[in-house]
C-alpha cells in the first residue's frame, strides 16, 4: 500500500516484473487502453463498477484468460466467480494491477501481512494502512539512518490530515438543536448492517478454520528427502560421494574391483589354451580370496548402512502414500467448502457494501448544517413534487436518498 497513486503505479510495475521473472504469467498479452498490459496470472483491482454490476469498485481478482482478438479478459474473483471484461471495461480508468493499492482503496480488506510505503497521508491514513493485517504490518520509508526514519515516522503519524469542519472551531449553540444521535434511523441501519456482517464473517471464518491443512508442502519435503536417500544408496553401492572415505565405501569399491576382475578372468580362461589356463586359474583363486575379504568387510560395515537406508526409504514411501491419500480428502473438503461458501462470500460482499453505504450516508449527514438537517426532516414530502433538489420525496442534493 501507498498513499500517492504514482507510487502505487511504480510498485505495481516492479511487482509485475518480479512475477514475470518467476514465470507466473502465461499466455498471450493484452495491452489495454491506457497502456497497462495483462496476462493470465496477473492480479488486478477494479477502479470502477463494471460488467453490468457483476463487479464493484475496489474488487480484487486474478486474470484467468486473455482474449487478444476481442480485447477481453476473463477474471476469477476472490469468491470464485468468473467475470468477463471487454473493450473499455479493461481501460486504465476502470482496471489496474492489484499487486499494490492505495491505502484508501484497501479499506475493508484483510490480509495475512501488510507492507506500507509511508509517503504521506497522516495519522488517519496510517491507521487504515496498519490495521489491514492479521499477522504483521511492515512500514517502509526513505531516510538517511534509522534514527531519522523513526523521527520522520513519528512526525508523519502524529499529523492530523482529516478535513476540518465548522463544528471544530464554532461556539456551541445556546440550546440543543439536534435530536439524539442514537434515535436516528440512519445509525440504526448502519448498526444492523455491521452486526449482520460480523455474524457472516464469523460463520465464514469458522468454516475456513475447520478445513484440514493442505499437505502439499509436506509431500514436496518428503519427496526431496527420498531423492537424497536414493542418491546415498547409489553412492554406497559404488563407494562414492559421502561414503568415499569410510570403511563401508572402501569395502564397496574393493568388492566391485574383485568381481570385475573375476568376470574378466572367467572370460579369458574360457578361450585360453591349455597351457595358459593354469596361470589364469591361479589368478582366479587370488581374486576370489580378495572378493571374500571384501564381502566380509561389506557385511561388517556396508550392509548395516544399506539396511538402514532401505528402512528409511520404505518409511518415506509409506509416508508419501498416506500424504497423497490425505491430500485427496483435503481436495474433496476444499471443493465442498468452495461449493458451500460461494453464496456466503457473495453475502459477505453484499453486507460489506451495505456497511459502506450506511457509513457514507452518515458521513454526508454529519457534514450538513444541523438546522438544514432538521428543516429537511420536517419538510413534507409530496409525491411527484420537484422542489429545490427533491424528486418524488427523495433528497438528491445531499445524499439522504442516494
Amino acid at each position: 500500500m501507498a498513499w500517492r497513486r504514482a507510487n502505487v503505479e511504480e510498485l505495481n510495475g516492479r511487482a509485475r516484473e518480479r512475477v514475470a521473472e518467476a514465470g507466473r504469467l502465461t499466455g498471450p498479452e493484452l495491452v489495454a487502453p491506457g497502456g497497462r498490459s495483462y496476462q493470465a496470472g496477473d492480479q488486478v483491482v477494479t477502479l470502477a463498477p463494471g460488467a453490468d454490476g457483476a463487479l464493484v469498485t475496489s474488487e480484487r481478482a486474478v486474470v484467468e484468460r486473455v482474449d487478444p482478438e476481442h480485447k477481453g479478459l476473463m477474471l476469477r474473483t476472490e469468491d470464485e466467480r468468473r467475470v468477463g471484461l471487454v473493450g473499455d471495461e479493461v481501460s486504465a480508468e476502470r482496471l489496474a494491477h492489484g499487486y499494490a493499492v492505495t491505502a484508501h482503496r484497501s479499506q475493508g480488506q484483510t490480509a495475512e501481512r501488510a507492507h506500507v510505503y509511508v509517503d504521506g497521508g497522516g495519522r488517519e491514513l496510517a491507521y487504515v494502512a496498519m490495521s489491514r493485517a492479521r499477522e504483521a504490518s511492515h512500514a517502509y520509508l526513505v531516510a538517511d539512518n534509522l534514527d531519522q526514519a523513526a523521527e520522520d515516522l513519528v512526525r508523519e503519524w502524529s499529523t492530523e490530515r482529516r478535513m476540518g469542519w465548522v463544528t471544530d472551531v464554532a461556539s456551541p449553540a445556546p440550546t440543543p438543536t439536534v435530536e439524539p444521535v442514537a434515535d436516528r434511523p440512519d445509525l440504526e441501519s448502519a448498526r444492523r448492517a455491521a452486526l449482520s456482517h460480523a455474524r457472516l464473517s464469523a460463520t465464514f471464518e469458522a468454516r475456513r478454520d475447520a478445513l484440514p491443512p493442505d499437505p502439499s508442502l509436506e509431500i514436496v519435503s518428503v519427496n526431496r528427502r527420498l531423492r537424497e536417500l536414493r542418491e546415498l544408496c547409489r553412492d554406497l553401492e559404488r563407494g562414492e560421494g559421502a561414503w568415499a572415505g569410510t570403511e563401508a565405501g572402501r569395502a564397496a569399491r574393493e568388492l566391485i574391483e574383485a568381481r570385475r576382475e573375476l568376470a574378466r578372468l572367467a572370460s579369458i580362461t574360457e578361450h585360453a589354451g591349455w597351457r595358459d589356463r593354469r596361470f589364469y586359474r591361479r589368478q582366479t583363486a587370488i581374486w576370489s580370496e580378495r572378493e571374500a575379504r571384501a564381502l566380509a568387510r561389506w557385511d561388517d560395515h556396508g550392509a548395516p548402512e544399506a539396511r538402514r537406508l532401505d528402512r528409511a526409504l520404505a518409511e518415506g514411501d509409506a509416508a508419501i502414500e498416506d500424504l497423497c491419500t490425505h491430500r485427496e480428502r483435503v481436495v474433496d473438503r476444499l471443493q465442498e467448502f468452495q461449493d458451500r461458501s460461494t453464496g456466503s462470500a457473495r453475502s459477505l460482499n453484499e453486507s460489506q457494501r451495505a456497511i459502506y453505504y450506511q457509513r457514507d450516508r452518515l458521513d454526508r449527514i454529519e457534514q450538513r448544517p444541523v438546522s438544514r438537517y432538521i428543516a429537511e426532516r420536517s419538510r413534507p414530502r409530496v409525491p411527484g413534487a420537484i422542489d429545490r433538489g427533491h424528486v418524488h420525496g427523495r433528497d438528491i442534493g445531499h445524499g439522504l436518498g442516494r
